[in-house]
């Protein structure tokens, strides 16, 4: 009749022309042992791979999306997806059911219809400050005519960057004005994005101008630093007007990027007016205090006296 028969070490199948399993004489022959006596199916899987747009904190869960589509022409069979995670990144969680063993993360998707597509978020984290790319593959037991599309990288970078402001009371001149200075330095190790510096006048303060562009309003001074690499630092010094003879002004400074020490955030400064120098005296002066005195001294002799 033109079919044939098949066997294999459990099992013996008749099967048609067009791979068609037309009765089992034994069970044990796998779907991929018939596609390949049929030599017709063929399946082509693309995996594509996206990793968080934004720099995640250390310990941080991050997302990674897999998607995988079959381009076809046929249905694919016993889908799997691998992704090797590298050393410094852990494996949290997914919601497809992705298992890990060691840095090894595998998604068994099964069977995938031709024009159909999957996806799956897998979570990780990791300790340290850096950049990780891992990249993942899909296999199937069914032909793929197109390997190159079989693979897919996406990178998480996980910054963390320690600002540290200082704030330093630069003198004051001329009786009630005078300065003070912002330093904020970047720690490391990451790059610091969105810096933002936020120093609150008291009421004894008033704002004159500054050298770093900073905004003032509502008695509140908030100075966009930006980004700031990793060791640089940025100054920013302060004009004001002090009412009575001192005054305590802070600071603190901000980043999107998280930031492991916050105990150097804030900075603080005594701001204090100088009291008013004693004039000097002429020569002239001198000697009319001088008879006075002794005007004064005699005086006083007499009424004693008399």
């Amino acid at each position: 009749n033109g079919n044939l028969l098949v066997t294999t070490g459990t099992g013996v199948h008749e099967i048609d022309r067009a791979a068609n399993v037309i009765r089992t004489i034994v069970a044990g022959v796998s779907a991929r042992f018939i596609n390949l006596v049929g030599g017709a199916d063929e399946a082509d899987l693309a995996l594509t791979k996206t990793g968080p747009a934004a720099p995640v904190a250390p310990g941080q869960a991050a997302d990674f999306v897999l998607t995988v589509n079959n381009i076809g022409p046929d249905d694919a069979i016993s889908v799997t997806v691998n992704d090797t995670l590298p050393a410094g990144l852990s494996f949290v969680g997914s919601d497809c059911g992705a298992t890990a063993a060691g840095q090894m993360v595998s998604w068994s998707i099964g069977a995938l219809a031709a024009g159909a597509s999957v996806s799956c978020t897998v979570q990780v984290s990791a300790a340290a400050a850096g950049s990780y790319t891992n990249s993942a593959t899909v296999t199937s037991e069914t032909p793929d005519p197109d390997l190159a599309n079989n693979a897919a990288s996406a990178t998480v970078v996980v910054a963390a960057a320690d600002l540290s402001l200082i704030k330093a009371a630069l003198g004051v001149v001329e009786a009630t004005s005078g300065q003070f200075s912002l330093i904020v330095t970047n720690l490391g190790p990451s790059d610091a994005v969105n810096v933002v510096v936020t120093d609150v006048f008291p009421d004894k303060i008033g704002f004159i101008s500054n050298d770093c562009g900073a905004s003032f309003a509502a008695g509140v001074l908030t100075w966009s630093v930006g980004t700031l690499g990793s060791g640089a630092s940025a100054t920013c010094v302060v004009d004001f007007v002090l009412e009575g003879t001192e005054a305590l002004n802070t600071a603190s400074v901000s980043s999107d990027t998280f930031d492991p020490i916050a105990d150097n955030n804030v900075a603080s400064a005594l701001l204090s007016r100088n009291a008013a120098p004693v004039p000097a005296l002429g020569s002239g002066l001198k000697w009319l205090l001088l008879l006075l005195m002794g005007t004064l001294g005699g005086w006083v002799l007499m009424r004693r006296n008399g």
